[in-house]
């Protein structure tokens, strides 16, 4: 039995003679040695637990604003004043209209909007991906919002009224306004995929989150040809 206010703790043999010479070195004894290393590396340990929280909700917090960014600018592909609301989205879809940048940037060959995908499933993805990280966030640090700023990313394709309403188009003109743009999507897409990855690795609790995005953000690279024009410029 231990005595009160100790308790049993087992030790490598090898890691005992290791303690048992370094205290009879400093004649002590070898619990005395063991609750000063603690004494010690308590402090260190919770500090850097501390740490290592704050660094990981930074992270997270970073990761919800890309993802937030991403689902945002695909949505505004469907017009020029997107409706997050997926159900309005769907019935704005059978509405006739005019000319959406998702038309404009079809015909102008800087998208694919081919069916290998739904795009409103793209952006439930998406959405579906920030509340899974959201709710683990709100768990872990109730008020990260206000403990982290938002960071500026752009969050929507907007064109000039002469892409949304004259036929035919002026394609050379559409790809130089819209290239500047396509170079922000492509960061804020690869800082994503940085985020992701590194989250992921670094811990392993936060897996679920990669399963959720990584397949989004394939296709979202699909749809903006990310591939592509990282090798062949305009």
């Amino acid at each position: 039995m231990p005595k009160p206010g100790y308790r049993n703790l087992t030790i490598k043999e090898g890691t005992v003679k290791v303690l048992e010479k370094w205290a009879q070195t400093h004649n002590m004894s070898v619990a005395s040695l063991v609750e000063e290393i603690v004494d010690r590396l308590a402090p260190a340990i919770i500090f850097t637990k501390q740490l290592n929280s704050e660094v990981l909700k930074v992270f997270c917090a970073k990761l919800y604003y890309h993802l937030d960014a991403l689902s945002s600018i695909v949505s505004s592909l469907l017009g020029p004043s997107p409706v997050i609301d997926l159900k309005l989205i769907r019935i704005y879809k059978v509405w006739d209209r005019k000319p959406t940048p998702l038309d404009v940037l079809s015909e102008a060959g800087i998208i694919d909007s081919s069916n290998t995908f739904d795009i409103i499933q793209l952006i439930q993805d998406f959405e579906n991906a920030k509340k899974a990280l959201r709710r683990a966030m709100d768990k872990t640090w109730p008020g990260w919002m206000s403990d982290v700023e938002y960071v500026g990313l752009i969050r929507e394709i907007v064109l000039p009224e002469e892409y949304l309403e004259k036929y035919p188009l002026n394609v050379g003109a559409a790809r130089g306004y819209v290239k500047p743009i396509i170079d922000k999507i492509s960061k804020v897409w690869d800082e994503t995929l940085e985020l992701v990855t590194y989250i992921s690795t670094q811990y392993s609790e936060l897996k679920k989150i990669k399963d959720l995005t990584i397949e989004p953000l394939k296709r979202f690279a699909t749809l903006f040809k990310l591939s592509e024009r990282k090798s062949e410029p305009y």
